[in-house]
């Protein structure tokens, strides 16, 4: 992340200006400390990623999470489209991309188009996002997680020839994002709210930092209604999933004036939730 890149975060606590004081690599933040203006809160920053965090998670999985991860990446990409009849997890990227509409976004001389990730994780998504913007855009890709022992890894997969600008990888709370109102072009989410705390404030939370009407896309778990019934799809559902799915019907949750809102089941595990932000910045 650039030095001046700092700019765009906002303390989590009072949503003041941050200062970066520490290392840089090329103009590049590196190890140092992000000062909050206001409450004057210190956040690290550690191999230029800013972790804005007061307890950050990931840094030691549990041996139950790591036999789970064991069997996890091989179901995902040999067991998953077989089970839902074919759509495996290439299916759904290219579905949520296909909902962003990636071919009308558009950047200014003053301002880059703007593309927030919540809940990166390795980092997959954001580099087939990259890759499917028009090449005569100027863009910003971020992506935000709380799960600190995956950034390293993440960023990693970022310095290769192929991306040639790095992604701005940020370590954060997505229930209290750090970033002002209306600063992203697009907001997208793979994987579920229900794996977060509070689902109601992450959603209200992309949604406040989503720009007038962009589009905000959320492909989540869910069994599908014609599946629910079947012993064999609710316990492979129930495996495969571990936090049991998102609820259903989360229109309802979307400001009275969200724009073009859809639900969809995109396959028998994955529903897309996507709608155009408010036209004014819900508070």
């Amino acid at each position: 992340m650039k030095i001046h890149l700092t700019e765009l975060l906002a303390c989590p606590k009072c949503a003041n200006k941050l200062n970066y004081q520490g290392t840089n690599l090329e103009l590049n933040i590196q190890d140092g400390k992000l000062t909050c203006e206001g409450c004057e809160a210190v956040w690290e920053t550690v191999e230029g990623i800013p972790h804005l965090l007061d307890s950050p998670t990931g840094t030691a999985p549990s041996a139950m999470s790591r036999i789970s991860g064991i069997f996890h990446k091989p179901m995902v990409r040999w067991g998953l489209p077989i089970i839902q009849g074919g759509g495996g997890m290439c299916a759904v990227r290219t579905a949520t991309i296909k909902k962003l509409d990636l071919g009308s976004i558009q950047s200014t001389e003053d301002s880059p188009a703007r593309i927030l990730e919540v809940g990166f994780a390795t980092g997959s998504n954001l580099s087939r996002v990259r890759n499917n913007i028009p090449a005569n855009i100027d863009v910003e890709v971020w992506g935000l997680d709380s799960n600190v022992g995956l950034m390293a890894h993440a960023q990693k997969g970022f310095e290769t020839p192929d991306f040639e600008q790095p992604a701005n990888l940020v370590g954060a709370d997505p229930q209290h994002m750090p970033f002002p109102d209306s600063t992203f072009d697009r907001v997208f989410h793979i994987g579920g709210l229900a794996q977060f705390s509070d689902p109601d404030a992450v959603l209200a939370e992309m949604i406040r930092v989503a720009k007038p009407n962009a589009p905000v896309v959320v492909v989540g778990k869910r069994l599908a209604p014609e599946s629910k019934n079947s012993p064999v799809f609710g316990a492979t559902f129930k495996l495969y999933s571990g936090a049991g799915g998102d609820p259903d019907n989360l229109l309802h949750q979307l400001p009275d004036d969200t724009q073009h809102a859809a639900e969809e089941q995109l396959s028998r595990f994955y529903y897309c939730l996507s709608f155009s932000a408010p036209k004014e910045a819900s508070a």
